[in-house]
C-alpha cells in the first residue's frame, strides 16, 4: 500500500478554511443549519469559525446529547480525513 503524507502551511490551511466556510454561507439559505457540532480535538478551530460566520451556536460532540431539540438541522464539521 502506497501511503503519502500531505502537509500544508498554516497560510494554506487558513485559505482553504476560508474558502470552505464562505462556500457554506452560499448554501446556508437552502440548508438552514441551526447549529454546528464538531469534535473538540480535530475540528474545534474550523467548527468555531463556521459557527461565527454562519451566526449559529456551536456544540462539541460531547455536548451533542445535551443540545436542545430545537436544533433539528445540524452541520457536523471535522478536520481529520483518513483515506
Amino acid at each position: 500500500m502506497n501511503q503519502r503524507h500531505c502537509y500544508i502551511s498554516s497560510e494554506e490551511y487558513i485559505e482553504g478554511l476560508q474558502e470552505f466556510v464562505y462556500a457554506l454561507t452560499d448554501l446556508q439559505p437552502r440548508h438552514k443549519w441551526q447549529a454546528v457540532v464538531c469534535p473538540t480535538r480535530s475540528a474545534m478551530f474550523p467548527g468555531v469559525w463556521c459557527s461565527y460566520v454562519l451566526d449559529i451556536p456551536l456544540f462539541t460532540t460531547g455536548d451533542a446529547r445535551r443540545m436542545p431539540q430545537q436544533f433539528g438541522r445540524v452541520l457536523v464539521v471535522d478536520a481529520c480525513v483518513c483515506t
